[in-house]
């Protein structure tokens, strides 16, 4: 296996890694409802279940990165341009997300600081901006590692192609050999005998 796949599936293993941690870090986090002014603590609930938003992520995600790693495996470069196309579109996607999230920081702050007399409330406040403020840095890591892979892409493409190529060329030459000695190619399956019919 070239090097160039082989650094393409450590890179896919790496965008898979921090878009599970992405995703996933805030499972059964507290999740409350609050604004600018108040945090309504009686509305704190754990959250076990991933956001639609979160579900379609991870699973794009999870599917094209699969694809990068069969295009590493098999060295195609149609696979390989699929990959880094969708991988860019993925990471404006991921950008998008973790831009609302970042954005809602100041007001969960801002309403995490009307807490007065509630210590445990105050706590859970606290805990759920940490989330936050992770949950934004994990999804920034996750995106320059989709740009990693897909500007490597464009690279491992030029190679593979390069190996297609030659690989045709190779299979041209060898059909051109075999049609030269008279002999079919390899790949060819050999005519069988005609039955021989018995006359009555």
């Amino acid at each position: 296996m070239p090097l160039q796949s082989k650094r393409l599936i450590g890179i896919c293993i790496a965008q898979a890694t921090f878009l599970l941690l992405a995703i996933c870090v805030v499972q059964g986090s507290e999740s409350c409802s609050y604004n600018t002014d108040s945090f309504d603590c009686s509305s704190c609930h754990r959250q076990w279940v991933m956001g639609w938003k979160e579900a379609t992520l991870l699973s794009v995600g999870l599917a094209v990165l699969i694809s990068g790693i069969l295009a590493a495996i098999k060295q195609h470069p149609g696979l390989c341009k699929f990959y880094g196309v969708i991988l860019i579109l993925h990471s404006a996607g991921m950008t998008l997300h973790g831009l609302v999230i970042a954005f809602g920081t100041p007001t969960l702050r801002s309403g995490a600081s009307a807490i007065t007399n509630n210590d445990e409330c105050a706590a859970i406040a606290g805990k759920m901006m940490t989330f936050s403020i992770c949950q934004t840095v994990l999804f920034g890591v996750a995106v320059l590692m989709d740009m990693v892979g897909a500007m490597y892409a464009i690279r491992a493409k030029t190679v593979f192609q390069r190996i297609y190529t030659e690989k045709r060329l190779n299979l041209s030459l060898q059909h051109v050999a075999y049609d030269s000695t008279g002999h079919s190619p390899p790949s060819q399956k050999r005519d069988l005998p005609e039955p021989e019919i018995s006359q009555v």
